[in-house]
């Protein structure tokens, strides 16, 4: 791979301006060092594989469950051919929803929309084909094997996605990417896949200025038009493009160039905080264009969204009353301190509320806890500490479970918070936001939401920044929904992983050690 030493002297301005800005006139064509080659494949294709083997195995235990339930009507044959076709229809229209891309699991509202798409579509069409033969649809049959295909299939899917977000934390099963374009919006992508390792993309070069590339030593391929070759011959099995910087001619020369040489293409908006579902594609003139809708809640919207909470919230603790006493009495009989800890934290439209959970840490916690701040794994205000040594026995089995948070139903139902959310920060915390990161405080704060969802284990302040102006730029009320759902599996999978953390800190930690992924109870915004 041709590259030039990132760490380039500073030229005069003069030099600057001629080693930088990108040219105005028309970009001459060039010859292509492969057309239309196949790239080399990635982790991506044995992962495809995993993933589309989870999905048969579902799909298939979900149909002969409710055929165990409902009978085989016609016999052992005929029930083998329904089974056979509804799984056959749910991954043609898996594949047609794009539930395969690579990528697809990094953002579960958007896998799990696709994956609801794919079942409710594949339930309409066996009620429409039997209605069409002239015979009476089974209902009941299809409602259930529905139901029990996208329990199965989505949380297949979230185990999928929790081992792949384990992996690539570590650096593991990643792609290469090489980022195409100029200066802000370079160092933008480089940073926005950095801070979001569970994408699985590693930057491996920079066709951009130099400038960018030597600030985070990343290999420097020269400037895009001049690049071509240099990516096409790189390790990298995708380029990711954007238009910020370039002229039309360069921007159109270089994309063909890439694509006729057998290099996939990821096309930047530019476009930030903006949910993929607001963006719809039109034609103009055969050219590509994009409708962006706009974005803000109703007070219809708010008000069901207010109704979700109270039905929600007052269903959980009916159904968790027994739950509630066991922990409440598991804590106090642990030191004999207090059940819950009360904290004030900043709500809607920044008013301070006392959050409740059920204590976790030994009574004083807040006293020692300047001697562990030297140990914190977060960067910005986050916090977290693994093996904390104030959190107690009953404590790692409520956080583990993730009981603690029980008792903010209570505040749900005050009006405080809401199911769904940013997690509600402290008042210092609040001290240190800027303009753009108030705006959290738009919508009330919430037991789960989407940092908690996907990327709860990662350890960047921007992901979370990133995240929560996320959810407050494209809420909605079937966002919420999803989230309710997949927090499900990413509660269970929690609990998974501290079971086989703590055996294997058995196994091989020292007398007092503590098992992993505790989070400061009295200092961090995102506490678990």
């Amino acid at each position: 791979m041709t590259t030039h030493a990132p760490t380039v002297t500073s030229p005069s301005p003069a030099a600057d301006d001629e080693l930088y800005l990108v040219p105005t006139g028309p970009i001459p064509a060039r010859p292509i060092a492969r057309m239309n080659q196949r790239r080399r494949p990635g982790p991506s294709a044995p992962l495809l594989g995993l993933l589309v083997a989870l999905d048969l195995s579902a799909l298939v235990s979900a149909w002969i469950a409710a055929f165990v339930i409902f009978g085989a009507p016609g016999g052992a044959w005929h029930a083998g051919l329904r089974v056979v076709t509804a799984v056959a229809v749910s991954l043609v229209l898996a594949r047609v929803e794009g539930l395969y891309r690579p990528g697809i699991g990094s953002v579960r509202t958007v896998e799990l929309a696709g994956v609801m798409r794919v079942i409710s579509h594949g339930a309409l069409l066996s009620l429409a084909v039997p209605l069409l033969a002239g015979t009476k649809p089974d209902l009941a049959f299809v409602a259930t094997g529905s139901l029990l295909a996208f329990v199965l299939v989505s949380l297949g899917r979230g185990l999928h996605g929790a081992w792949l977000r384990s992996e690539r934390s570590r650096g593991g099963l990643m792609e290469s990417v090489v980022v195409v374009g100029y200066h802000e919006e370079a160092e933008r992508l480089v940073k926005l896949l950095a801070n979001h390792p569970e994408l699985g993309l590693r930057v491996c070069a920079l066709a951009s200025d130099g400038e960018t590339a030597g600030q985070h030593n990343i290999p420097w391929l020269g400037q895009p038009h001049l690049a071509v070759d240099a990516i096409l011959r790189s390790e990298a099995t995708t380029a990711i493009v954007s238009t910020a910087g370039m002229s039309p001619s360069e921007y159109n020369r270089v994309i063909h160039q890439l694509v006729q040489g057998g290099m996939p293409v990821q096309l930047s908006s530019g476009l930030h905080k903006v949910a993929h579902e607001r963006l719809r594609r039109v034609a103009l003139a055969s050219e590509p264009f994009f409708l962006l809708e706009p974005s803000g809640p109703s007070r219809a919207q708010l008000a069901l969204k207010r109704a979700l909470d109270m039905v929600v919230a007052s269903a959980a603790l009916i159904v968790t009353l027994p739950l509630l006493a066991l922990a409440a009495l598991a804590v106090k009989l642990q030191d004999r301190g207090p059940i819950l800890f009360r904290q004030t934290r900043v709500g809607q439209f920044g008013r301070e509320f006392t959050v409740l959970k059920f204590r976790t840490m030994v009574i004083d916690a807040d006293s020692r806890l300047a001697d562990l701040r030297a140990q914190n794994e977060r960067d910005g205000p986050l916090f977290k500490v693994t093996s904390d040594p104030r959190v107690t026995r009953v404590g790692k089995l409520l956080r583990a479970s993730s009981l603690d948070e029980l008792p903010q139903l209570f505040n749900v139902l005050a009006g405080s918070m809401s199911l769904v959310g940013p997690r509600p920060a402290l008042p210092a915390e609040v001290a240190t936001f800027d303009d753009a990161l108030l705006r959290r405080h738009d919508m009330p704060p919430g037991i789960t939401g989407l940092w908690q969802v996907d990327c709860r284990d990662n350890s960047s302040f921007e992901a979370y920044r990133h995240l929560d102006l996320f959810y407050i730029e494209n809420w909605s009320c079937s966002l919420d929904l999803l989230l309710l759902w997949a927090t499900i599996p990413a509660v269970l999978i929690r609990g998974v992983r501290s079971a086989m953390d703590r055996k294997t800190a058995g196994a091989a930690a020292q007398p007092g050690a503590e098992e992993f992924g505790v989070q400061d109870a009295t200092a961090a915004m995102v506490a678990s």
